[in-house]
């Protein structure tokens, strides 16, 4: 397989998995504003309990989603870093072009 056609696969991987947590996100979020919406005003009863449980969960999910985010773009920032630094751009500069 070329260079370019994995290139491709893994941007287009990325890209989908990107997506996907996204719509997830947006699914968790939904939820938990759906529930909101609907019990406001309601009083606490025991039948309330297993939806608690779900927005619990919802919560979980939604903030699994943020982190795997946040973990993503520091992922990402440090590729370029390493990128930068093989090429010779990095962020610390020789004693010879200091020198300059």
């Amino acid at each position: 397989m070329s260079i370019e056609l994995q290139t491709h696969l893994s941007k287009q991987l990325a890209e989908a998995q990107t997506k996907y947590t996204y719509f997830l996100l947006a699914v968790a979020a939904s939820a938990i504003a759906l529930v909101v919406q609907r019990t406001t005003g309601r009083s606490l009863s025991l039948n309330m309990i297993p939806l608690g449980l779900a927005v619990l969960c919802w919560s979980v999910s939604f903030f699994a989603g943020c982190r795997n985010r946040a973990y993503f773009s520091s992922m990402l920032h440090t590729n370029v870093a390493l990128l930068k630094v093989q090429n010779g751009v990095g962020f610390f500069r020789s004693a010879k072009e200091k020198a300059i």
